[in-house]
């Protein structure tokens, strides 16, 4: 009796004198604290290395973390095998450039060897991912990918003040993925109570419309988070809709896309808070972030391996054990230099397209690309073209012969998890996709309007 009662007092001091948002901050850094197996002190190690750093130093360290993961992978992966044998590559470089006359990695070399990579690997989770090219592309992931990405998130926030125990706005999509029926409510549920323990409130990145945007902006402003994150244009459009005289969290972290330079005057004039830049790619996670009170971006020189051609363009190498590296790799995405070797100026990315899906009725609702890249991509795709039509739209596939019909049922079913309303005579799926090269040399989405 007397140690249950000494339970239900503790219980009182724990809880019932902690406020809700304790309560969620507790919870949050309870759980990366055993997830990621205290992860404090790595994180703010890897702040520190954001720093200034010697780079003949950083040079050197690249070298001996590049020789074992390149000796792990053309032991375990035949693509890296191939290419030692074929183009007589060394067992180990003496100096981390060295890896910039590998044979570039493609994502088309990536693609032929699929099968061979995912039976080949020690990890049977698997990562799909199309990006603005539109090809879907497959590569083995486990826990390593999941901890590095953390830690380097981590990292680039905490310089900027932001934790992960903070309650954060995250405008994010992906939700068609949760499936439909009660396993799709299911799914959501979980999602709910996953972002509930780490104090995340999640918004709908895909509705680009004026009113969602409106809505968006009013709910962050009532909703005391101390920052907002989320793909470049939906937190543009959320600035634009921004209503005056309103408290908003200081930091906007964009991602995903194009950052422009007009958008730091945006959000300072609309809501008197400072944007942050964080690059990233499906392949390699969090890869660079902004510098507090700086527009320039450290990348995580630590984890990758970085090589910029003369046009921008920019390769990387994984210097950390994951499930599958990525060895000189063609990123398809251009970087402006500095004067100093670890900072860059800038990242052209992927821009943040705005299309026009028909609802019954006649009228046309606008919905961000990213929601037709991501269903596309996940339904057995190897390439789609989308093309906005005055009365609709139209999305050219490629794919195995036979399996159009299949394929097209289920992205107009995923559509309509998404929009129910929407009207789906009018929307369109051949298979006549079309290559088209963006500037950095790859092919992406082509969306153009019809006259």
């Amino acid at each position: 009796m007397k140690a249950l009662r000494w339970l239900q007092s503790l219980h009182r001091v724990t809880f019932s004198s902690l406020s809700r948002t304790q309560i969620r901050r507790w919870l949050a850094r309870t759980i990366y604290k055993f997830k990621y197996n205290s992860p404090v002190a790595e994180i703010q190690k890897r702040a520190l290395r954001m720093g200034e750093c010697d780079y003949q130093f950083v040079k050197r360290y690249q070298t001996v973390l590049f020789n074992e993961v390149w000796k792990n992978a053309y032991t375990q992966f035949s693509i890296y095998s191939d290419l030692k044998k074929s183009f007589g590559l060394p067992d180990r470089v003496e100096c981390i450039d060295e890896v910039s006359l590998f044979p570039i990695l493609t994502r088309q070399m990536i693609q032929e060897y699929s099968a061979k990579i995912q039976s080949e690997a020690h990890s049977s989770a698997v990562r799909s991912t199309g990006g603005s090219s539109g090809e879907p592309l497959e590569f083995p992931v486990d826990f390593s990918n999941e901890r590095r990405s953390f830690l380097n998130l981590s990292a680039g926030r905490l310089i900027h003040k932001i934790s992960s125990e903070d309650r954060l706005a995250l405008v994010w999509g992906h939700s068609h993925l949760f499936g439909s029926g009660l396993r799709g409510r299911l799914n959501v549920l979980v999602r709910k109570t996953q972002d509930y323990l780490v104090n995340i409130d999640r918004f709908n990145a895909y509705d680009s419309t004026e009113k969602a945007a409106a809505n968006y902006a009013n709910s962050i402003a009532l909703g005391n988070y101390k920052a907002v994150i989320g793909y470049s244009s939906t937190l543009r459009a959320i600035a634009w809709a921004a209503p005056e005289l309103s408290s908003f969290p200081s930091k906007w972290i964009l991602t995903s896309e194009q950052i422009y330079p007009t958008d730091q005057k945006l959000f300072w004039d609309r809501m008197n808070a400072e944007i942050v830049c964080e690059y990233g790619l499906a392949e390699f996670g969090p890869v660079a972030y902004s510098l507090a009170q700086s527009e320039e971006l450290a990348w995580f020189w630590w984890s990758f391996a970085a090589f910029i051609e003369e046009d921008g363009a920019l390769r990387l190498t994984d210097l950390e054990a994951t499930a599958f590296p990525f060895i000189n790799y063609q990123t398809g995405d251009l970087v402006e230099t500095t004067e100093n070797a670890l900072r860059w100026k800038s990242v052209r990315g992927r821009d943040g397209l705005e299309l026009r899906l028909p609802v019954l009725g006649g009228d046309l609702i606008e919905v961000h690309s990213e929601l037709l890249t991501h269903i596309i991509k996940n339904s057995n795709t190897r390439a789609f073209n989308l093309e906005q039509g005055e009365e609709g739209l139209t999305i050219h596939l490629a794919c195995i012969s036979g399996q159009l019909e299949g394929i097209a049922r289920a992205i107009i079913r995923d559509i309509l998890l998404e929009y129910p309303n929407v009207d789906t005579s009018r929307i369109h799926i051949d298979g006549k996709y079309i290559k088209v090269p963006t500037l950095a040399g790859k092919e992406r989405i082509n969306v153009s309007i019809l006259e």
